[in-house]
C-alpha cells in the first residue's frame, strides 16, 4: 500500500483508507470531488462487505482508479453498509465515463455518483470524523 495509509476512525466497524501523497500535487487543478457510493448488504454480526465484493473493488481500484487521466483517488471509505470512494477531478465527466467502463463489467455492483464542487479540498480534510 505504497502512499496510502489506514486513517483511524472513532467506529469500530469503519475502514478508512486515503492516500498520503497529496502533497505532491497542486490540488486547485482537482476542483471536483465525485464520490462513489456502492451499499453492501450486512448481517446482525457481520458489518463488512462479502470477499467478493471487496476483491471487485480492488480490481476496480488497480485497473482503474490508479490509472484515471483527468482525476486523482483520494479515499476509500467502507462504513457499515457503504463503500465510498472519493475522487478528486478537474473534468468530472470524463472521469465519470472512465469509471462506468469498468463498473459495466459487474452490473450487478450497483454504484452511485455524486459530484460536488470542493475547491479546497475540504470534504478529503475532515474525512474520518
Amino acid at each position: 500500500m505504497d502512499n496510502w495509509e489506514l486513517k483511524e476512525c472513532i467506529d469500530l466497524n469503519r475502514m478508512l483508507k486515503v492516500r498520503t501523497d497529496l502533497n505532491l500535487i497542486n490540488k486547485e487543478e482537482y476542483p471536483h470531488l465525485i464520490i462513489l457510493t456502492h451499499r453492501y448488504a450486512t448481517s446482525d454480526d457481520v458489518l463488512f462487505p462479502e470477499p467478493s465484493t471487496l476483491g471487485f473493488f480492488a480490481t476496480f481500484e488497480e485497473k482503474c482508479l490508479k490509472k484515471l487521466e483527468s482525476a486523482i483517488y483520494v479515499a476509500q471509505d467502507i462504513h457499515t453498509g457503504l463503500l465510498g470512494i472519493y475522487i478528486y477531478t478537474y473534468n468530472y465527466k470524463k472521469t465519470i465515463i472512465e469509471t462506468i467502463e469498468h463498473l459495466k463489467q459487474k452490473p450487478e455492483y450497483h454504484v452511485e455518483f455524486k459530484v460536488n464542487s470542493d475547491e479546497n479540498w475540504d470534504i478529503f480534510e475532515n474525512l474520518g470524523e
